[in-house]
């Protein structure tokens, strides 16, 4: 897939007066001491395009609005947004010729639905709208492909050209930055892209239930280990120790009984006969 973009002109309109600068030639360069506004220009191509640019307070304080007209795809587009205020949020679509107000399209998407600014520059692109498998917290929770996404790799700042290479540092973007260059050079399409967030969402339950099985796991370790035929031998032979428990306790109690009586025979005959010691019968002499 080649996703052709090429820049047209800007025109930043202010209180005093109206410019228009071209881009229509293979390569443009623009060059000036610091502080003419080299970098503001191409911030506020980036904030006409729906993005989050870095305006100077001079911009902020002077420009009123900015208006981009870029080729996108085979598609002629003139895009209008304010700097400030509540409108700043969207961006108005003109026609290529009159500038006739043909449509507002906002940078987010909203509750009613319907067209992003961003859907409409891919769509003009012929770049498909896509989600991209990622993790979230620990959860699977895909994420939008986006033009400003896109857009990364068609501006740098000087201090990012000098920090790093389209965001390879930034870990949160990685998922993006590799499916981006993966549409853009026909490695991927559609159908594998759905494939991969079915499997991202299943590595998600999977590591659900993994957990799960872990905490039981756990807990069953934590309990008695013996298995169910080892149980039943030990309360078997419970039983069988505790059936001999009760057989001695009920001798014992049989043998005390016997003494008890044996006593208390004892004890009747020394009362019939004071004088005679215990346990001795008379003698045949004695009679």
């Amino acid at each position: 897939m080649a996703v052709h973009l090429r820049i047209v002109s800007l025109t930043v309109t202010t209180a005093e007066a109206e410019q228009t600068y071209r881009f229509d030639r293979p390569a443009t360069v623009i060059s000036g001491p610091i502080g003419t506004g080299k970098s503001s220009l191409l911030m506020l191509f980036k904030h006409a395009l729906g993005g989050k640019a870095m305006l100077t307070p001079a911009v902020r304080d002077n420009v009123l609005c900015v208006q981009a007209e870029v080729v996108a795809g085979d598609e002629r587009v003139v895009l209008r947004r304010t700097i400030e205020g509540g409108t700043a949020d969207t961006v108005d679509l003109l026609d290529p010729h009159s500038l006739a107000l043909e449509r507002t399209l906002p940078l987010r998407a909203t509750e009613e639905g319907g067209t992003t600014l961003s859907d409409y520059l891919l769509d003009a692109l012929g770049f498909p709208r896509e989600q991209v498998a990622a993790q979230r917290e620990g959860a699977a929770r895909p994420q939008n492909l986006t033009f400003n996404d896109l857009y990364a790799y068609i501006y740098l700042q000087a201090r990012e050209i000098d920090r790093q290479v389209v965001g390879h540092l930034d870990s949160w973007f990685e998922p993006k930055r590799k499916e981006l260059f993966r549409l853009m050079f026909a490695l991927t399409d559609s159908a594998l892209l759905e494939l991969k967030r079915t499997a991202n969402e299943l590595t998600d339950r999977l590591k659900a239930r993994t957990a799960e099985h872990d905490n039981v796991s756990q807990f069953l370790a934590a309990s008695d280990p013996r298995s169910d035929d080892e149980l039943r031998a030990e309360l078997t032979q419970l039983r069988d120790t505790l059936e001999r428990a009760q057989a001695a306790l009920a001798s014992l109690r049989r043998t005390r009984g016997t003494d008890r009586c044996r006593h208390r025979t004892s004890r009747r005959a020394a009362d019939r006969h004071p004088g005679r010691p215990a346990g001795r019968g008379r003698s045949l002499s004695g009679r």
